[in-house]
């Protein structure tokens, strides 16, 4: 039996709980979004036109980075999976069947 590499298990853990501290804030930032107010027209008023614009402009931005920032932490976590005798975290493209 070979010898485990300590190491590299340790990274994995720490990028994988990174990865997922990553996913958790790309998940508020959605909710952020998805729950600010959306314009509508009540009588001959319409409110709130740009706060749904100005919530997407303001977290734009960080969900690329977010994500770019993810994506290198899967890449450097698959490249010690190997070293740590674990399996890597496959990156399935958007609408591609399980």
């Amino acid at each position: 039996m070979s010898e485990r590499n300590y190491e590299a298990i340790g990274r994995c853990v720490i990028l994988r709980k990174r990865i997922e501290e990553n996913l958790c804030a790309l998940r508020k930032i959605k909710s952020e979004i998805v729950s600010a107010d959306s314009p509508f027209l009540s009588g001959e008023e319409l409110n709130g036109a740009y706060s749904l614009v100005l919530s997407i402009e303001t977290n734009v931005n960080r969900c690329r980075e977010l994500l770019d920032s993810t994506i290198k932490l899967v890449d450097e976590h698959n490249q010690y999976a190997v070293a740590a005798g674990l399996g890597a975290i496959c990156i399935r493209p958007e609408g591609e069947a399980f």
